[in-house]
């Protein structure tokens, strides 16, 4: 097994590693909601019971669940940030982890190796620094799709 000793305490890490891995079919399933996947389902990050709100894409880097009604999207990894999943980052991984063939865990720690030093910087625009951090409200649910259209329309429209 890949010693990841140091990483374990990279909150970004282990982050990566559960979006990565862990799909949303498993969760849905543990939260008692339908795994219809690629279908309509219903939305595990609110009450959500007239009609299916949400879809789940599955792509390289692991499952994203888009909410119709919120206009969010979510990663496994917010299902432990928002509590829905009753455990722990470091529980979720180290599960994961210890399951996984060296291989695979290899090939992780590559992606992520390229993923954090990933240098952006060289082809974003001046100030995409300062819309980033206030995009991160986004992904993070303190904001809407139409507070990203105004945040991105006045970055675009910018003196």
């Amino acid at each position: 097994m890949v010693d990841t000793t140091e990483l374990e305490q990279d909150y970004k890490f282990v982050r990566f590693i559960i979006n990565r891995v862990v799909p949303f079919s498993y969760i849905l399933k543990k939260l008692g909601h339908s795994d219809n996947i690629g279908g309509g389902i219903f939305c595990p990050f609110h009450d959500d019971e007239n009609h299916p709100s949400a879809k789940v894409y599955r792509d390289r880097d692991g499952d994203r669940l888009w909410c119709f009604s919120e206009n969010k999207m979510f990663r496994p990894a917010d299902a432990i940030r928002l509590k829905l999943l009753k455990t722990s980052y470091s529980t979720v991984f180290n599960g994961i982890w210890s399951r996984l063939p060296e291989h695979r865990q290899e090939e992780l720690l590559k992606d992520y190796e390229e993923f954090s030093q990933l240098d952006k910087s060289a082809f974003l625009p001046e100030g995409w620094d300062d819309l980033y951090k206030e995009l991160e409200k986004f992904k993070y649910g303190s904001i809407g799709i139409e507070g990203v259209k105004d945040l991105l329309s006045d970055f675009v429209i910018r003196d």
